[in-house]
């Protein structure tokens, strides 16, 4: 008993001393760590925050206020996993009302900069993203593709167009344009309207379009069956009947998939947007405002990869091209840019 008692006492005495965490410094982890947890290394989060830091002053109102690196963890911890508030609360140490404060403080601060994250191409980068999408499939003059995804949302409980927001794959959502380049960066994003909207509408009445018709492009934008052939907006041949018509939809249809990928790389990154991180309990104005920080944070941190960008499996990355949502517009009419893609592609 004695020998016992002396090598139990000698242990206590090796073991080492357990170093803690700052639970006040939410960046005390290894960048592969922070990079799990809030999708940025430290390096980013900082340049984010010296970015919004102006703007989240004086927001809150208690005797011992949350300081602001905290504010933008918090939101970055939301946009990432999609989990509950409260949830977001219990791994940072914070309750709930001051978990949904930060995420809208943070959220409001960055939509501040949403021109230096999503902007669509002048002219001259034009030109790059066209030698991008050839380098690909050989398919020319292609300056970005078009598509629409849909983000889940709790059933509004407010106003009388709760219907509206029912969209044709069940459930409530809202319906959200994007395009994006060679480089799976997106660059445009409307996201302010109801899940029963038809992509085609989306399209009809957004601002780009209306710069499009008001200083016409250097190409024209890849789009699925749901939008109309346009001179600025190119689909593939609804009923190919020859040979060259079905190997000219192989390549418009691989280039097309560039848009589904990023899609799912959006959402794989940034669950709270996808259904897998559960649908989300807010407003649809809310939601909106998620949507596109997503895209603004899914821009800025393209050179980094994540463990599950390699696998998609269980993200939303669904294809609109389907029977009911073609452009009911829609007709296989010959025009000469189609002609001379056929000629090109399907030689």
């Amino acid at each position: 008993m004695a020998e016992i008692a002396f090598i139990l006492e000698n242990r206590r005495a090796i073991r080492r001393e357990r170093v803690l965490r700052d639970r006040e410094d939410p960046l005390a982890y290894s960048d592969d760590e922070l990079i799990k947890r809030f999708r940025f290394p430290k390096a980013e989060i900082l340049e984010l925050f010296q970015l919004i830091r102006p703007n989240l002053r004086n927001r809150f109102s208690r005797n011992q206020p949350l300081i602001p690196i905290m504010e933008l963890c918090a939101a970055l911890r939301f946009y990432a996993k999609g989990a509950f508030q409260q949830d977001n609360g219990d791994t940072l140490g914070l309750s709930q009302p001051t978990i949904s404060k930060a995420i809208r403080n943070v959220t409001d601060s960055l939509l501040l900069h949403q021109s230096k994250f999503i902007r669509f191409p002048n002219l001259a980068e034009q030109r790059v993203v066209q030698a991008g999408f050839y380098a690909m499939k050989g398919v020319p003059k292609v300056i970005g593709i078009i598509d629409g995804s849909h983000v889940f949302i709790r059933r509004p409980t407010t106003g009388p167009d709760e219907k509206l927001y029912v969209c044709r794959k069940g459930g409530h959502s809202i319906n959200v344009q994007l395009v994006c380049d060679h480089d799976m960066k997106i660059t445009d994003v409307v996201a302010k309207w109801p899940g029963s909207t038809h992509d085609a509408y989306i399209w009809r009445n957004c601002g780009l379009r209306e710069k499009f018709e008001a200083n016409p492009p250097s190409g024209y934008l890849l789009g699925d069956s749901a939008y109309p052939l346009e001179p600025w907006m190119y689909t593939a041949i609804l009923q190919p009947r020859t040979e060259s018509e079905l190997r000219h939809n192989v390549k418009i249809k691989g280039t097309r998939r560039l848009v589904e990928n990023a899609i799912g790389l959006l959402k794989s990154r940034f669950r709270c947007i996808d259904k897998s991180g559960g649908i989300l309990y807010y407003s649809p104005l809310k939601v909106s405002k998620y949507v596109v920080v997503c895209c603004m944070l899914h821009n800025k941190r393209r050179g980094l990869r994540l463990p599950e960008d390699e696998n998609l499996e269980g993200i939303n990355t669904e294809n609109d091209e389907e029977d009911e949502n073609i452009y009911q517009g829609n007709v296989d009419h010959t025009t000469p840019l189609r002609q001379r893609l056929v000629d090109l592609l399907g030689a």
